[in-house]
């Protein structure tokens, strides 16, 4: 079985936001979730079939769970990377307790998207609040912010998270909106637009910014390749109860559901992953995009949530979305 760099594990669905944009309609806690002696079984084997380094922790919100630092401590000892993925609302004890486990090589990913927006999404004072523990942090571990592109956010928005990322070194990564769980259409950004804020984001770049992926359209590529490792058929996603699917966006939806880690082996769930999630519009097979693997057909769960099937155009398809060169300079 292929190597895999990271492996994914919904470590508690219930948080402590309920956010309107939220793709897996996190917010409620399961009865049963996986022991920490299960998801260290489960890491055992990810480690010994694919060789995984690192680990990502994902939710609902991770520090919801009640022994998440003895976890990640365990995980450490094993030898692997940790990832923890929150929404930065917490307070000054996991503070300090990320700061010690940060010493051994705990990282975060923070969820801020933008800075009027996130709380328009996530409720009042959730931003300030997780504001304060990036810059607090920065200092103690490395810090990826993420963010969504939505309907609602301003490009001003993005240029403060940019100085933001300028001023305390801490990397920008820059996603749409996935129109699964409590997310729809009506958020997501214009694909044009979408297009145009991707070329901004280089311009950022040039600054020295850390930004992931942004697009040179003078050029016509993207400065990072994308990489869905499901189209590849070389992931799977752990949810919280066990419950096994191709990644984090497809769960809790029915009709992805591989099986359970609690019946079944790594191993064997993981030569279970759908075709379907696989399937590429006729079109997609022959665009140089993809040909030239900058493009592995769009994502599958983006498409699934707007068409309710696989194997249709992603709404952001690069060969029919790209503006002119004439639109580079339209105002954000």
């Amino acid at each position: 079985m292929a190597k895999q760099e990271r492996f994914y594990i919904n470590v508690f669905n219930g948080c402590n936001l309920s956010c309107s944009h939220c793709f897996n309609d996190g917010g409620f806690a399961e009865e049963a979730i996986l022991t920490t002696p299960e998801i260290l079984c489960l890491v055992d084997e990810a480690v010994d079939i694919l060789k995984i380094t690192e680990i990502q922790l994902t939710g609902g919100e991770p520090l919801q769970r009640s022994d998440i630092f003895p976890l990640i401590k365990e995980l450490q000892d094993r030898g692997l990377a940790v990832i923890l993925q929150t929404n930065g609302f917490f307070g000054q004890e996991p503070a300090k307790k990320i700061s010690q486990l940060a010493r051994e090589g705990l990282s975060l990913i923070v969820s801020i998207d933008g800075i009027e927006t996130n709380d328009l999404f996530r409720g009042k004072g959730v931003t300030s609040k997780a504001l304060e523990n990036v810059k607090t942090l920065s200092n103690e571990t490395e810090i990826r912010i993420n963010t969504l592109l939505s309907s609602s956010i301003r490009w001003k928005e993005i240029e403060e998270l940019a100085e933001l990322g300028e001023k305390f070194s801490i990397v920008l990564a820059f996603n749409p909106v996935c129109p699964l769980g409590r997310a729809d259409f009506s958020l997501m950004m214009e694909p044009h637009k979408y297009f145009r804020w991707m070329y901004r984001l280089e311009g950022l770049r040039n600054r020295g910014i850390q930004v992931r992926k942004c697009f040179d359209l003078i050029g016509g590529r993207l400065m990072e390749r994308e990489n869905c490792p499901v189209r590849k058929g070389a992931t799977i996603h752990i949810a919280a109860d066990g419950k096994a699917y191709p990644c984090g966006f497809l769960v809790n939806r029915p009709e992805c559901l591989i099986g359970s880690y609690r019946g079944e082996s790594l191993q064997n769930l993981m030569g279970k992953i759908p075709a379907g999630c696989r399937l590429l519009h006729p079109d997609c097979q022959i665009c140089d995009y993809h040909l030239r693997e900058e493009c592995w057909g769009g994502c599958p769960a983006r498409i699934l949530g707007l068409n309710g099937r696989f194997g249709e155009k992603d709404l952001y398809c690069m060969a029919s979305c790209l503006p002119s060169k004439g639109d580079l300079e339209d105002e954000p």
